[in-house]
């Protein structure tokens, strides 16, 4: 089976929610649906970053007029590079947010990785499960 590689990041306080695993690679849900995956994350001024940038795109090309092909072509380019840029925008998110780099981990899928982060960790382990 394949195995991926994950980032840990953690907040100081170690709380549930404060444990977030970001996958390295590519990421389909940020190529399909960029805007709405950002704020999912909330990553707000990336979502506008984004959505400034389409929209950019579209009014220079009504202007140029340049045929839709080429609108096509270049706003799947710009989809195409968000989606390999995601993970990293997306980690430059959450140590802006407090969380720090804990760990790399290569497993089959979150599940298994964030479990394997946790068995490496009991006291961190131990520590979130009192928490909640």
């Amino acid at each position: 089976m394949k195995t991926r590689l994950y980032t840990v990041h953690l907040l100081d306080d170690a709380s549930d929610d404060g444990l977030v695993l970001v996958k390295e690679g590519f990421c389909w849900p940020a190529f399909f649906v960029g805007i709405p995956w950002a704020l999912f994350h909330r990553m707000w001024a990336v979502a506008g970053a984004f959505a400034i940038l389409q929209i950019a795109l579209v009014i220079v090309f009504k202007v140029t007029n340049i045929m839709a092909t080429g609108q096509g072509v270049a706003l799947f380019g710009l989809a195409f590079a968000f989606g390999f840029l995601a993970d990293e925008l997306r980690r430059n998110a959450l140590t802006r947010q407090g969380y720090s780099l804990e760990e790399v981990v290569l497993e089959q899928n979150i599940d298994r990785a964030t479990q394997r982060f946790l068995d490496a960790r009991p006291e961190l382990s131990t520590r979130m499960a009192s928490r909640s």
